[in-house]
């Protein structure tokens, strides 16, 4: 008999059970031109909603993140800026202090804790 912690603990069972669903994604970026800055930070709120000046939290199901990082890597210049995109993983812990996060809707609650 396969106990609770060890299902989730086993990947393969938590990747069958929480296909489809939406993650939180965090974006982070440091662009120095003007231009390219305002053209991500513009796409960006396509996917999440900024929370610093240059950090974006998303809720992306699979084919919304991978449309996110096929297009997100356009804007920058890999030379003198920086992107980065963080995927967190379904048993991740999120804290959380002030009104970040307060974009998350009631349906989306059962899959994202802020502890």
């Amino acid at each position: 008999m396969v106990t609770w912690w060890q299902k989730i603990c086993d990947d393969s069972y938590v990747e069958s059970n929480y296909k489809g669903r939406k993650r939180l994604v965090l974006v982070t970026y440091d662009v120095t031109d003007n231009k390219r800055r305002n053209k991500l930070f513009k796409a960006l709120k396509g996917f999440g909603i900024p929370v610093q000046k240059s950090v974006f939290e998303c809720m992306l199901d699979d084919e919304a993140y991978t449309k996110l990082i096929r297009k997100a890597p356009h804007f920058i210049n890999t030379g003198v800026d920086s992107l980065r995109i963080y995927r967190l993983s379904k048993r991740s812990d999120t804290l959380n202090w002030g009104t970040v996060g307060a974009h998350i809707s009631e349906e989306e609650e059962e899959d994202f804790w802020v502890l």
